[in-house]
């Protein structure tokens, strides 16, 4: 059951990151303001994402902390990791078609 899991994390690592891949050559087809624009674009408002997901972790640990005084579970590394390059990839696509053709 464990092999499947992560053979399933992996496969879905692997498509996020083929598909910010193929996300940057669509964009990199285009004039160069317009591509530093997007990028620059889609990478603020990923940041902007993943810290308010962050203060809501972190606003998490601390209710739990006072409530049930056991040790809480935060975001782990990797699936922070996952998490960024969906959302990083969903940004792309969405400014892409905002300032895109």
């Amino acid at each position: 059951m464990e092999i499947a899991i992560l053979i399933f994390v992996l496969f879905f690592l692997i498509v996020s990151f083929g598909a910010i891949i193929t996300m940057f050559r669509t964009i990199s087809k285009q004039g160069d303001e317009r591509r530093k624009q997007i990028i620059m674009t889609a990478s603020a408002n990923t940041f902007y994402i993943l810290m308010g997901l962050l203060v809501l972790d972190v606003i998490g640990q601390i209710i739990s902390i006072f409530l049930s005084k056991t040790p809480p579970t935060n975001l782990k590394p990797f699936h922070l990791l996952l998490i960024s390059a969906i959302i990083f990839l969903l940004e792309l696509h969405t400014t892409s078609k905002k300032l895109g053709d």
